[in-house]
């Protein structure tokens, strides 16, 4: 069985999401389409912040979306775009983007790296272990 973040089957998962599509309108006027979006995964280690979005590979990314994830990389989080084939539950993995605030640069310039690797989730397993240590060892000075 596949672990579902605490939910007893997919049926659950989806009873629990919101329709965020409600708000919309809520949030500017003259037509304007900005409303609530929401993020697939944050994990908190030490006031340090790492967001998963799971994007399927033929959807594209919103301008609204690309500001808030690089808002949050300048406020010192880093993100993990994730591209999947099918349901992203199943975990079939394309490829995956990483980002990095400045202060934890995965190359000497700090650029995003992309991986096209055979496989994708070893390369978010092993990109996990080393957000990790940084974070533990940036605590310890």
């Amino acid at each position: 069985m596949t672990e579902l973040g605490g939910f007893r089957s997919v049926e659950a998962m989806l009873e629990a999401t919101p329709n965020l599509i409600t708000y919309k309108g809520d949030f500017g006027q003259h037509n304007r389409n900005i409303y609530p979006t929401d993020l697939d995964g944050i994990i908190e280690i030490k006031g340090h912040i790492l967001v998963h979005e799971y994007k399927k590979v033929s959807a594209g990314r919103n301008k609204g979306q690309e500001i808030l994830f690089e808002s949050l990389r300048k406020n010192g989080a880093a993100t993990i775009l994730i591209y999947h084939i099918g349901p992203c539950w199943e975990m079939n993995l394309d490829r995956a983007i990483f980002s990095t605030p400045n202060n934890m640069p995965l190359n000497k310039d700090g650029d995003t790296t992309v991986t096209k690797e055979v496989n994708v989730l070893d390369s978010i397993h092993r990109f996990h272990i080393w957000w990790t240590r940084q974070i533990l060892a940036r605590a310890n000075q």
